[in-house]
């Protein structure tokens, strides 16, 4: 059984599809200051795509203390979203950086020190941010795009506020889009996993299980659905709302996506209980996210053994999840803690 389009489209009918697109193709600002050699290296790896070079056209380059250069480039990119690394090698900022910081600060704009030191590591204190600094990232001298996922704890805190801009940068520069999209896909599991927590706990009221299910269903196929939808976006493809929606329906419909509704139709049974029915939801997130992240960077469909291993381990995860959120939750609810256990779902649910 697979998911048509029209029934993907009935279950987003009150998600703004066309607004999440806008989101992820608008234009944004990523200043680079420091020392050009470091800086046309960095803009160069960030920006790097099969069979092509140079640096994105979006990402400004510019020399420590440039007062006048950093106006102009935070007035041209007015109304965007606005990033600016500080690559230096220095680990306490200098004059020039302190004033860029200063200025980055009054405008507004987010601003990470990106330290290329070999062994930075190695001085105390050095990953702390310093005074003005919205985070810190050390990085080789040279880094490599794989180096470059040291990045992304820093750029993910950076832009909490501005998450649309995650999903432009993941976009346009492709050396981010796995950290961003690893968050994201990390991000709507436990979402739903939560939604289950507590809708499970709902289930200890008479007479309330099976409605609650069926919300549950509904609610969690949504997040799925508008999670692959951004992954499809983060990851370059084209066409619209509609167009793409439907390509994602193509690889997660299969029977993949009935398969986890039909695991989370079975966890909100009451007499199954709580860790099970989160660590499915939590698990089966996951899984979809993976797929469609392969599919959508790399054109890439997993075999059936490649698809249980990910689930496997994805569901040990949404275990581990399920007993903190049940700790968190205390004693206060010992119905709940009662039907807490269930059967192991990896012993009789495979995708």
């Amino acid at each position: 059984m697979a998911m048509g389009m029209r029934q993907a489209w009935r279950t987003l009918r009150e998600v703004d599809l066309g607004a999440i697109k806008a989101e992820a193709e608008q234009r944004f600002g990523l200043v680079l200051i420091g020392e050009p050699r470091s800086t046309a290296h960095l803009a160069e790896t960030l920006s790097a795509r099969p069979g092509q070079r140079g640096a994105h056209p979006w990402i400004v380059q510019l020399p420590a203390g440039d007062a006048s250069g950093l106006q102009a480039a935070l007035a041209r990119h007015e109304g965007q979203p606005r990033l600016a690394l500080l690559v230096t090698r220095s680990v306490e900022p200098g004059a020039e950086a302190q004033a860029d910081l200063s200025r980055l600060r009054a405008a507004g704009v987010p601003a990470l020190t990106v330290l290329l030191v070999d062994g930075a590591a190695e001085i105390l204190g050095a990953a702390l941010p310093r005074s003005g600094e919205t985070g810190r990232a050390l990085l080789p001298a040279e880094p490599d795009a794989e180096a470059l996922r040291d990045l992304a704890p820093a750029l993910l805190a950076a832009t909490e506020n501005a998450r649309g801009l995650r999903l432009a940068l993941a976009r346009q520069l492709p050396a981010l889009r796995g950290p961003i999209v690893e968050d994201l896909v990390e991000e709507v599991a436990r979402t739903n996993a939560g939604y289950a927590f507590s809708t499970g706990l709902g289930e200890a009221l008479p007479g309330v299980g099976l409605a609650l299910g069926l919300a549950d269903v509904l609610v969690l196929t949504k997040n799925q659905l508008v999670m692959a939808y951004r992954i499809a976006l983060a990851a370059g493809r084209e066409g619209s709302p509609r167009e793409l929606l439907g390509e994602v329906a193509g690889v997660i419909g299969g029977g993949l996506l009935f398969r986890q509704i039909a695991r989370e139709l079975v966890g909100l049974l009451p007499v199954i209980g709580i860790l099970p029915k989160v660590a499915v939801a939590y698990a089966g997130t996951r899984l979809i996210g993976r797929t469609v992240q392969l599919w959508a960077d790399e054109g890439q469909r997993l075999e059936l053994e490649e698809l249980r291993g990910l689930y496997a381990e994805a569901l040990a995860g949404g275990q581990r999840l399920a007993r903190e959120l049940l700790h968190r939750r205390g004693p206060s609810e010992p119905s709940a803690a009662r039907r807490a256990d269930g059967p192991d779902p990896a012993a009789s649910q495979t995708p």
